[in-house]
């Protein structure tokens, strides 16, 4: 039992749910019913996101981690109908906040509720788009709160920015990491299509593009020395092929930016 619910629990990848919906929480003026409503949706969204994924890569998951997934295997086909059940609450919701004119809600839910099915149905499976994807979905989740506060001022979207292309870089860095088993089920990331010294210089590139982004934003300049080091250090792992600690680094330097800047 131990297990299942430890499994459960990765399933739904919690520690990064939590953080996402820590991270809304920072960003917050005041913890607002609006605010609350938003946390909610992308808590519950991005579990069911992870879950979904999780179930259609129950085969793939399974090769690369050596280990079967005992809750996953328990409630399989009760997952689906969950999963199936959370659709229908979220559309029935996002027709809701329309209808009564909540536009921001409504559009965020069903924005993220559609970038979450593409990607897990098709996109994760083809180069780049995929990736990109996932950084929309991260910066989304920050997006939500500002637009909720009206406060998409110049400032914010250029944190946006700098969230979008870490989250980019850090996908990148995570499908160099699991590109021998993916290539056994088909997919196109670029790991696979493209020589894995071209594909460190694209991580160059985007380590730049974060850095470049990181001198405007609103951040104390120790902070930015802190977030600047640690990029560095990200590179430094990748480029000895160890891409779980470069990944780690980059969600390090994804929520240390947030602190900083809720601060």
């Amino acid at each position: 039992m131990h297990n299942i619910f430890v499994d459960f629990l990765k399933s739904i990848r919690i520690v990064n749910v939590l953080a996402i919906a820590s991270a809304q929480w920072i960003v917050s003026i005041a913890l607002k019913e609006s605010i609350c409503i938003a946390i909610f949706y992308t808590f519950l969204l991005s579990s069911m996101g992870y879950l979904q994924n999780n179930i259609l890569d129950y085969n793939l998951d399974t090769l690369g981690k050596k280990r079967t997934n005992q809750f996953l295997t328990a409630y399989f086909n009760p997952l689906k109908n969950l999963i199936f059940g959370i659709h229908i609450f979220v559309s029935i919701s996002t027709i809701y906040f329309l209808w009564n004119g909540n536009i921001i809600h409504g559009c965020m839910i069903l924005a993220n509720w559609f970038l979450l099915n593409l990607y897990n149905y098709f996109l994760k499976k083809y180069p780049l788009i995929g990736n990109v994807t996932v950084a929309l979905l991260s910066s989304n989740a920050i997006l939500y709160i500002f637009w909720l506060q009206d406060n998409l001022n110049p400032a914010n979207m250029l944190f946006l920015g700098f969230i979008f292309v870490l989250s980019l870089l850090r996908e990148i860095v995570k499908d160099i990491e699991d590109k021998d088993v993916d290539r056994q089920y088909s997919y196109q990331t670029l790991p696979i299509l493209l020589p894995l010294n071209q594909i460190k210089i694209v991580t160059v590139l985007l380590t730049l593009a974060t850095l470049y982004l990181l001198i405007g934003l609103d951040i104390p300049v120790w902070g930015k020395g802190l977030v600047a080091s640690l990029l560095l250090i990200q590179s430094i792992f990748t480029f000895k092929n160890r891409y779980s600690k470069a990944s780690l680094v980059l969600k390090v330097v994804f929520f240390g930016g947030i602190l900083m800047l809720g601060s």
